[in-house]
């Protein structure tokens, strides 16, 4: 098994997304572009968890499962893990009938990246809409604008890692909403016991 990514390439990898987050071309060449750091990328899942945990422990009341925890968790940790490995497969597969395998590790290695601020502005909205008290609609307003900018931000890390054009950019960026959806969908329904 690959050995987790040093320090350092942790806070390199982060600065990078960091800088495509902020709509800075230069952020992609600081990824590497080999198998190692392809396989280390996924070890974001990792060291986003802490986050992504308190991020569901701070959601509103109003969103938050009534199911027992027995049930919830374990559904939690096979959705999150799909979550991170379903895209990948389908990008792997699309560029193979584009033709353009050569920039599969390029995108997916800035792509898993780029989990990092995008968990940190989700945790930061809901950090400021708990602490403040504000209500459920607003809350779900900062989620939504959040959501579109996330949305821009997947699309030009499409852009800049592969060079595609715009329509099949937006085709995957939809894509991969789609596909999220669906993730997140099967297991609202797996946790409310429908399944």
């Amino acid at each position: 098994m690959l050995p987790p990514p040093s320090l350092l390439e942790v806070q390199v990898n982060f600065i990078g997304a960091w800088r495509l987050f902020r709509r800075d071309p230069g952020g992609a060449a600081l990824f590497g572009r080999d198998e190692q750091a392809f396989w280390k990328s996924f070890w974001c899942a990792a060291i986003i968890a802490p986050a992504y945990i308190a991020l569901l422990l701070l959601i509103p009341d109003q969103l938050r499962s009534e199911a027992p925890l027995a049930r919830v968790v374990p559904v939690e940790v096979i959705s999150y893990t799909i979550g991170w490995v379903a895209w990948p497969l389908v990008v792997h597969a699309a560029f193979g009938v584009l033709g353009i395998r050569d920039k599969f590790i390029p995108y997916i290695v800035a792509y898993n990246w780029s989990s990092g601020p995008q968990i940190v502005l989700l945790l930061l909205i809901t950090l400021v809409c708990v602490t403040f008290n504000l209500p459920l609609s607003i809350f779900l307003m900062f989620n939504l604008i959040a959501m579109v900018w996330l949305l821009a931000y997947h699309g030009y890390i499409i852009k800049v890692t592969t060079g595609l054009d715009l329509p099949v950019v937006v085709f995957m960026v939809l894509g991969e909403a789609v596909l999220s959806y669906m993730i997140n969908f099967a297991r609202d329904v797996v946790t409310i016991g429908v399944l």
